[in-house]
């Protein structure tokens, strides 16, 4: 059960522990999507900050709208994760534990971004069987816990943002859905097991999202189902279990489809076109292609953000692997 406490930060147990914020947005009146990621190395004192804006099909980071990666800003004396600024422009506000944040970011000279973020519902712990019908279906030490970075706690979110982005000159209010997460537990800087981190927002009363693990050797274009929600006028379904598929422009995601149920007789089908695509580094050995999804549901049209996470040895041992496959 994730607790007004798991707003703070956590003591780390571990060599390699690390905990997150991570505020995905998009604003499809501009074909645009960004995110402000914060990874905190407390046990080092240094996190790492990842701010970035795009609205074409990036292939290579420099190809984006707008990033900002920093890997070593100083934690500083005490450090909150309720309240913190870093020497990157960025500064993060929690106004009502694990359900409202103000975000406010400013590089001094392109680019300043403005938002507060109110959810919609409470924080869905994909740890807690009373909330998450798979994991209330396994056995103890099954699951799927992306290589142990969510073993002791995350949750996903979805809720609205609302603000401005100022871009060169260029102001781009927005009130949006999306959604954002929180993380805490051990994270090795070498990533071994795959995520698809996905999501569709139709309106404040309708959101699904999803969390998928992929075979990077076999191309990734099966999807097998981990964790999700749906939200429906107020009410948040726990997803027990569905299949995906995701044909691929090398690892960007260009067309997806996803089939979801929750156990009970309620399924949803989904269809969505990237229209926009970026490889974000999450850590230096992660990749994460992410993009903007335009997606159509029982008649019903959205947006939202596909996140394909893979390591670099994955993908170099899964590029070695085809070729010795003659594929």
């Amino acid at each position: 059960m994730i607790t007004p406490a798991d707003a703070s930060l956590h003591t780390p147990d571990d060599p390699n522990w690390a905990e997150t914020n991570w505020f995905s947005f998009q604003l499809p009146a501009y074909n645009l999507h960004g995110a402000i990621y914060v990874l905190v190395r407390a046990q080092h004192g240094i996190v790492w900050a990842s701010v970035h804006l795009n609205s074409t099909w990036s292939e290579k980071h420099w190809e984006a709208d707008y990033c900002d990666l920093q890997a070593h800003l100083a934690m500083g004396e005490n450090f909150d994760l309720l309240d913190y600024r870093l020497d990157n422009g960025l500064s993060v506000k929690c106004t009502e534990p694990n359900m409202a944040w103000d975000v406010d970011y400013d590089d001094g000279e392109h680019c300043q971004i403005h938002f507060n973020y109110r959810s919609l519902m409470p924080p869905y712990d994909i740890n807690d069987p009373a909330m998450d019908p798979t994991v209330a279906a396994q056995a103890p030490g099954e699951g799927y816990d992306w290589g142990g970075a969510y073993s002791k706690g995350h949750f996903d979110q979805s809720g609205v943002y609302e603000g401005e982005i100022v871009l060169r000159g260029k102001r781009m209010p927005f009130r949006t859905v999306s959604t954002m997460d929180h993380s805490w537990g051990p994270r090795p800087e070498q990533g071994r097991t795959c995520l698809c981190w996905v999501n569709a927002h139709f309106s404040e009363d309708f959101v699904i999202h999803a969390l998928y693990d992929f075979d990077p050797y076999s191309g990734g274009t099966e999807l097998r189902f981990a964790h999700g929600y749906v939200l429906d006028h107020g009410e948040v379904i726990g997803l027990a279990g569905g299949s995906g598929s995701v044909k691929r422009s090398d690892w960007f995601p260009r067309e997806i489809a996803l089939e979801l149920n929750d156990g009970e007789g309620r399924s949803w089908s989904l269809t969505g076109t990237a229209k926009t695509s970026f490889p974000q580094s999450i850590w230096p050995d992660l990749i994460g292609f992410n993009g903007l999804v335009e997606w159509q549901c029982n008649g019903q049209s959205g947006f939202g953000q596909t996140y394909d996470c893979v390591g670099l040895y994955d993908l170099a041992a899964g590029k070695a692997w085809q070729a010795a496959q003659g594929k």
